[in-house]
């Protein structure tokens, strides 16, 4: 004889993160010194290395400084980043990014004071993670040193004797 027992089976059913990914470079964007009044750019890189096409939701610029737009760069040359604010033109985003293709967000900052400042460009989309964050950091802590003059010329001189020139660090 055969016995047949009730039984439950369990299977456990588990959903896959999105293997869809982008690589941002750099991850910290750092302008250095910027005098007031000064414009400075820098160029971040968004690749999609992976075999599906990723959705880029949202580009947007972060922070407590309004000193920091971004705009997305031209396809037809290289370093044509003529194009409006992104925070202006949400329109101007590539809506999709094929597989092995990238773009570049050229990232300026215009100093309005003599202090640090910081922002984050975050990328959103459906890939793995869902958010990158760029780092945006201008006037830090990072050492500076001002050296006047730039140059120092030594003119011909007489041997055995000194030949002294004012050189100024801070």
């Amino acid at each position: 004889a055969q016995e047949v027992d009730d039984r439950s089976l369990t299977i456990p059913v588990r959903v896959e993160e999105s293997q869809k990914e982008l690589v941002v470079t750099p991850l910290v964007v750092q302008f250095g010194r910027v005098s007031v009044g000064e414009r400075e750019t820098r160029i971040v890189n968004v690749a999609n290395p992976g075999t599906e096409a990723v959705i880029i939701n949202q580009i947007v610029v972060t922070g407590q400084s309004q000193n920091f737009k971004a705009r997305i760069c031209g396809d037809e040359q290289e370093g044509n980043c003529d194009g409006p604010d992104i925070m202006a033109n949400p329109g101007a985003i590539p809506g999709m990014l094929a597989p092995d293709d990238s773009f570049q967000i050229e990232v300026e900052f215009t100093a309005a004071a003599e202090r640090e400042d910081k922002a984050e460009l975050q990328i959103s989309s459906d890939a793995n993670p869902p958010i990158i964050t760029v780092n945006l950091v201008a006037n830090g802590k990072s050492p500076c040193i001002k050296v006047a003059p730039s140059e120092v010329s030594f003119m011909t001189g007489l041997v055995g004797r000194p030949n002294e020139k004012l050189l100024t660090i801070e």
